[in-house]
């Protein structure tokens, strides 16, 4: 599967997690199939998964929140790995990301691991996306300065 998603298009998070999926899918799929061949009747095994997932849905509401919002960020693709951004007030470079969380390292060296519903359910600020970003700069002249002038050396100062 690796080397499958590695002609495609897709990015880097969604490549990551077609990987993780399907080696996950692979293991389940096997542990039925050795199941069966010991033996064991999989369909009320499968029936009490299914309740006992039930159950777990309600326990693990705020994770499954966060997985429906990592499956939106795949979906929507707003960054990718490697991007800068700022999402929940935290600013850095995404590393890595989980239908779970997204890790980002911040300029200072920080691993911080933030939930995939507090990344989507704010503003998701990528700077990266573009390739050339505008820059406001704000200078200040005294009032008796020729303004002329300070407009030639600060021409001269930008170009060389």
């Amino acid at each position: 599967m690796r080397r499958a998603v590695g002609y495609s298009r897709l990015s880097a998070l969604l490549r990551d997690t077609v990987i993780r999926l399907t080696g996950t899918a692979v293991m389940v799929i096997g542990f039925a199939v050795i199941l069966t061949q010991l033996g064991v009747h999989v369909a009320p095994l499968l029936a009490g998964l299914g309740i006992a997932g039930f159950a777990v849905g309600f326990a693990m509401q705020n994770t499954l929140s966060n997985f429906a919002a990592g499956g939106m960020i795949l979906g929507n693709q707003p960054f990718d790995i490697g991007d800068e951004i700022e999402v929940a007030g935290v600013f850095g470079i995404v590393k890595r990301m989980t239908l779970v969380s997204t890790t980002i390292l911040t300029p200072d060296n920080q691993t911080l691991i933030i939930p995939n519903s507090t990344v989507w359910g704010g503003v998701i600020r990528n700077r990266t996306a573009q390739p050339t970003r505008r820059v406001d700069l704000v200078f200040s002249i005294d009032y008796g300065d020729d303004i002329e002038k300070a407009e030639r050396s600060q021409l001269r100062r930008s170009t060389s």
